[in-house]
């Protein structure tokens, strides 16, 4: 993960730090930005991707990966009893299985009809003990194919009527199982997601997201006639979708399921979907002029826009002394450094767990109520923290069996993980306790070689931070003979994002003097040599006189005077200027720098000696 620093902003953090001399000057000219106790430093970046797209199969190729069916709407198709089935001419319901016998043409059928007509079903079951004739699923009145031999069937059918079940032809001997019939919300073709009307199925991913996480969601809607379409993470909906084209949202989700909800007359597919983790946690410190920590930001507003960071901070509250200073925070390369080879070997860390050797592969047998497996020859970092994805396989073992990732020394102390429970790939973020070791320990009762564990894929990613540092900052108490710069816009500009009251800020060594009033009149003159004022309007205008300031000041001020709203000391000003001209001497920027500003006239009486 790393991050853009948006130019053209008051704040730099672009200028090398080995430039800086002991006196916070650099390459001669006066480097430090002023900043006082009462001022409020702000400045935005945008957040670039963090790490590959989560979403597998975006193209849709083929429907591997994607859900596009609806619920269960079959009852007991498993057949644990006879409920909800109504047995026909030669079947019986026994032992988890339908059976029918030769004689005559018999119906298997679900007592309460579970269709809705006119939707589309993907339609499962098994046939075995299969000895002759035909077994043929129906939807409504709709018949499905007529199948003749032991296998598992998928079918998809348009449902016209709402009755469901399976016929039995006279001769068929034989027994069916596991019937499901599912709402086919859409069919993935050509690579595209298409759905299909009256059927609102989610088109979705399982267990791709990280709850909480914030995610940059993209995808394109085409051949839309009539709907909507919503994405959501977990139950977190974004933008409701109503015009084709290729969209961006952004939504911090509550759950692991990447979504597409589309509402009933929606018609239109989609394709080219990719989802991106965004890091939103950033630690913000002051630094000495060499970029060493002094001390955590006390007091901070952080306000995430789509991929924009806005971070605001008031000097009041940071409890440093008069003296030079430099802004960092932590982001970047989050996920980025790979997966890592350990050469690993799986140690079994207590009597109660056994595995085989190597990293990919771990099967544990069960013993006792704890066991531990220890991945060792491996160099974790003391307070680092790491992306753990590994793949939970309970086999036939008691449900009360958990697994919970730490990581840390092998015999010391280590932070936890999230306990699991569940088969699936799982996905957690650790930090380190100690060096060197992640271990999984098993928790729970169970009953003794009950049954295995088996721990594969596993995926270790680190997260590691890299500081960024801004130009220096000149504290005191209070600036004798400085202006406090201010700008924003109405709407989002410039790069920037103001839709939040976001306000540029830049404190300057200068003056702001030399008053005058520019006249524009139009007078009549009468015949008798008298005269009369028809229109008068007079602008007062201000000059602001800068002492030397380095460029990446003159770049921000310079797009300063083009926004909505310029502010010197509290008071509203326009700069009537074409082209914006630092005074260059010695090559270098270091003469003074003169702005002519029309006062936007309010009444306002003010003290000002310098």
């Amino acid at each position: 993960m790393s991050v853009t620093i948006l130019e053209n902003q008051p704040v730099s953090f672009n200028t090398n730090l080995n430039q800086l001399d002991d006196n916070c000057n650099c390459r001669g000219q006066n480097f430090c930005q002023l900043v006082q106790r009462d001022d409020i430093t702000s400045f935005q970046f945008k957040i670039d991707n963090c790490g590959s797209n989560v979403v597998s199969n975006g193209g849709f190729n083929s429907e591997t990966g994607w859900n596009i069916l609806g619920a269960e709407v079959v009852l007991n198709g498993g057949f644990g009893s006879g409920a909800n089935w109504t047995t026909g001419a030669g079947w019986s319901i026994a032992a988890g299985k339908a059976c029918k016998t030769p004689g005559s043409i018999g119906q298997l059928d679900q007592t309460v009809s579970p269709l809705t007509n006119s939707i589309s079903y993907r339609i499962v079951y098994t046939v075995s003990n299969y000895v002759a004739g035909l077994i043929t699923v129906f939807a409504g009145s709709l018949l499905g194919t007529s199948r003749s031999a032991n296998g598992t069937y998928t079918e998809d059918l348009v449902a016209n009527g709402t009755a469901f079940g399976l016929i039995g032809g006279n001769t068929f001997d034989g027994c069916i199982d596991n019937v499901s019939a599912k709402a086919l919300g859409w069919t993935i073709s050509g690579g595209k997601a298409t759905h299909t009307t009256g059927n609102v199925t989610d088109l979705s991913q399982s267990s791709i997201l990280l709850a909480t996480g914030y995610y940059k969601i993209i995808f394109t809607v085409s051949g839309m006639t009539a709907g909507t379409l919503t994405p959501k993470a977990g139950t977190v909906a974004g933008d409701v979708i109503s015009e084709n084209g290729t969209y961006t949202v952004y939504i911090t989700s509550d759950g692991n399921d990447l979504k597409f909800t589309p509402s009933t007359g929606f018609n239109g597919a989609i394709d080219n979907v990719s989802a991106y983790e965004l890091q939103t946690n950033y630690e913000y410190i002051i630094a000495d002029t060499n970029g060493i920590e002094i001390r955590e930001i006390n007091v901070l507003t952080q306000t995430i826009v789509e991929d924009h960071v806005l971070v605001e901070f008031p000097w009041d509250y940071q409890d440093v002394s008069k003296g030079c200073y430099r802004i960092c925070f932590k982001s970047g390369n989050r996920y980025q450094c790979g997966v890592q080879d350990f050469g690993a070997t799986a140690t079994n860390g207590s009597a109660s767990a056994s595995c085989s050797d190597g990293v990919s592969n771990i099967a544990i047998s069960v013993n006792d109520n704890t066991g531990l497996v220890v991945l060792t020859n491996q160099i974790l970092t003391l307070g680092a923290q790491y992306r753990i994805t590994f793949t939970l396989a309970f086999n036939a073992i008691n449900n009360n069996v958990k697994v919970r990732p730490e990581a840390g020394t092998a015999l010391g102390t280590y932070i936890d993980g999230t306990t699991l429970s569940a088969n699936g790939t799982h996905t957690q973020i650790i930090t380190c306790a100690g060096d060197k070791y992640l271990r999984f320990r098993f928790e729970g009762t169970h009953a003794v070689n009950s049954g295995t564990v088996t721990i594969t894929n596993i995926i270790i990613e680190g997260c590691y931070f890299d500081n960024i540092c801004s130009d220096c900052f000149s504290y005191d108490t209070t600036h004798e003979c400085s202006q406090l710069l201010t700008w924003y816009n109405i709407e989002d500009n410039f790069g920037f994002i103001y839709s939040t009251g976001y306000e540029h800020k830049m404190r300057v060594k200068g003056k702001l003097w030399k008053p005058k009033h520019t006249k524009d009149k139009e007078i009549f003159r009468y015949s008798d040599g008298s005269r009369k004022t028809l229109f008068a309007d007079s602008d007062k205008v201000m000059q602001l006189t800068l002492a030397q300031i380095p460029e990446y000041m003159h770049d921000a001020l310079s797009s300063g005077l083009d926004h909505d709203y310029f502010i010197v000391g509290g008071d509203h000003y326009t700069a009537e200027v074409e082209d914006y001209e630092p005074q260059w001497r010695n090559s270098s920027l270091t003469a003074p720098v003169t702005i002519e500003l029309i006062k936007n006239f309010q009444p306002v009486q003010r003290n000002n000696n310098c």
